[in-house]
């Protein structure tokens, strides 16, 4: 690995700053012929246009060039069911494939205070482009003659282009003798992407790799193709426009509500591999949550929140699936310990969902270029619950500690276990200890 990188940061008057930033490094792996170059570009302006009113204003690039990127997993098994004993370094990825990917990001934000409020406007321009060649494998390989064998490559190439909006205010008002805190906005979201695909020419059927015989030292080095004029085969635009207000009620200097509401749009046009996404859903989503300070150190919570989330999965006609909707419930304590040092969250909570998707199956099919799986889901109906708890915070001075511990279950209306493949229980833990005398505090 060789890497170069600078930083500079300057005052360019008494009311503005610059800041400069570069990176380039090389790296190769632990896997066979795969290799990457990156490059990382970066400048943010930031300054005081009066006294009240702030710009910050920067852009951002970075590049990745990558050989030989794993696309899949290493097959397995040879056809007689015993399993194929690879190196560590094993790569499935022929020496021809790679993958490039541009980003580069633009963005400004304005903000405004006056006495206890701040306006802020936020607008952010995302601009996403890649290009790829890869071979995705199958089939079980004979472990005596190496053959069986195939494999299916193409051309990719792909654009994704997104801008962004934030306007919002924040700030306290007072009422009723007391003072509150109060959230409002809007954000609006326009995205458009296109991917384009050249399908490897050959004379069994478009795409088609044989891989005549698995025993060599790299099986996967096989010749590369030439491709057929690229097609686009996903082209969508999505919008998303959200209105939001919250509220942080002080009813005593014990109890306080989080009132809030957002109201979100979501509009889908556009096809994705011939499937036609065409969509237009909104929903006003409330919530509410209640605190109350037992002691000075020890709070009680409860929160209710209604659910809306758009899918993209198509169901079997390949339409795409309705907008996720439910509720969730959450009740717990919240503890500052040792003067605020250690922080301790214990939580039961309750989802339902209606309509979330399940995968339900495959078709194959013939695209006229060949053979495809396609996979359809099914919308389901579940109840997960479950409990929570939290850490965080320094035992000693030098000494910080974070985890937490999660389980729940999650049911159909049938009872039945739904959605098998999210982990039903999680753990993490993470220390830190800082020896004064190895930190140059100086």
């Amino acid at each position: 690995k060789r890497r170069i990188e600078a930083d500079v940061s300057t005052p360019i008057s008494d009311r503005w700053a610059l800041r400069v930033m570069g990176a380039y490094d090389e790296t190769d792996s632990y896997l066979d012929k795969y290799h990457v170059n990156r490059e990382v570009f970066g400048a943010v302006v930031a300054g005081k246009l009066t006294d009240d009113l702030t710009l910050t204003a920067g852009y951002h690039r970075q590049r990745n060039n990558s050989t030989s990127p794993t696309w899949v997993s290493l097959v397995l098994l040879y056809s007689d069911g015993t399993l194929i004993p690879y190196e560590r370094s094993a790569n499935n990825a022929a020496p021809w494939s790679y993958w490039d990917i541009t980003e580069q990001q633009a963005y400004s934000e304005l903000a405004y205070t006056t006495g206890d409020w701040t306006m802020k406007g936020v607008l952010t321009y995302r601009h996403y482009a890649d290009d790829f060649q890869f071979v995705n494998q199958y089939g079980f390989p004979d472990r005596e003659t190496g053959v069986g064998l195939s494999g299916d490559t193409s051309q990719f190439s792909s654009t994704n282009r997104r801008i962004l909006g934030d306007l919002f205010a924040t700030g306290k008002v007072k009422a009723f003798g007391r003072e509150h805190q109060l959230t409002f906005g809007a954000s609006y979201g326009r995205a458009r992407q296109k991917t384009f695909q050249g399908r490897g020419i050959s004379d069994a059927f478009p795409g088609y790799v044989d891989y005549p015989d698995f025993n060599v030292p790299d099986p996967f080095d096989v010749p590369e193709p030439a491709y057929a004029a690229p097609g686009i085969q996903h082209d969508q635009t999505d919008k998303l426009t959200r209105l939001y207000a919250a509220s942080q009620i002080e009813f005593t200097d014990y109890l306080k509500a989080v009132v809030g509401a957002s109201w979100t749009k979501a509009i889908t046009k556009g096809v994705y591999y011939g499937e036609v996404r065409d969509t237009n859903q909104s929903k006003l989503n409330p919530y509410v949550g209640l605190l109350a300070d037992v002691t000075p150190f020890l709070t009680l919570y409860g929160s209710y929140t209604t659910i809306f989330s758009p899918q993209t999965q198509p169901d079997i006609n390949r339409q795409q699936l309705a907008p996720v909707q439910g509720i969730n419930m959450e009740a717990g304590i919240k503890a500052n310990l040792f003067d605020k040092r250690f922080y301790v969250n214990a939580a039961l909570f309750r989802t339902k969902q209606k309509g979330l998707a399940t995968l339900a199956g495959f078709i194959e099919e013939d695209n006229g270029e060949g053979f495809e799986l396609f996979a359809y889901y099914e919308p389901e109906d579940t109840t997960s619950k479950g409990f929570e708890f939290e850490v965080a915070g320094k035992i000693t001075p030098n000494w910080s500690l974070s985890g937490g511990f999660t389980t729940f279950k999650i049911r159909n209306t049938l009872g039945t276990v739904a959605q098998p493949h999210i982990p039903r229980k999680l753990l993490k833990l993470s220390t830190t200890y800082e020896i004064p005398e190895l930190n140059n505090a100086s």
